[in-house]
């Protein structure tokens, strides 16, 4: 396999190329694969506008979520996203036993410190009103 950066998506960047050659669903890599194929080839600029558009509003929940989740494997500021990525996943259902076995593939957090964080922002959050309300 190879990468070619060619800034073929200049409105994204060589970090929504490098998702869509390496990670992105079958069906985008494969138009991904046609798209990079087609500019090589030919004249080499990008692609139209209205390729570009089309490209972007397909893959744009992937990428993001590609991109968060390797945010936050990146270093120990960034630890707080793996929290919302648990949180926001139990806010839409998801049961503990799924929360714990995502922990184990790096997914999200794991449950003792999942639970620690949100007990000590609700703490956080709850002293904050509280202050906030008793001001006026």
């Amino acid at each position: 396999m190879y990468v070619c950066y060619v800034n073929t998506v200049p409105n994204c960047g060589i970090l929504f190329e490098w998702y869509m050659e390496v990670c992105a669903p079958y069906s985008q890599n494969r138009k991904w694969s046609k798209i990079l194929s087609d500019t090589l080839s030919g004249d080499g600029f990008p692609v139209d506008v209205a390729t570009e558009q089309q490209l972007i509003e397909q893959n744009s929940n992937g990428f993001v979520g590609w991109c968060l989740y390797h945010i936050s494997a990146i270093g120990t500021r960034c630890r707080r996203q793996m929290f919302y990525h648990t949180f926001v996943a139990t806010y839409f259902g998801l049961s503990r036993d799924g929360v714990d076995m995502l922990s184990r593939y790096g997914f999200a957090q794991a449950l003792r410190t999942f639970d620690d964080t949100r007990d000590d922002i609700r703490i956080t959050n709850e002293e904050n009103t509280r202050c906030d309300c008793y001001c006026y």
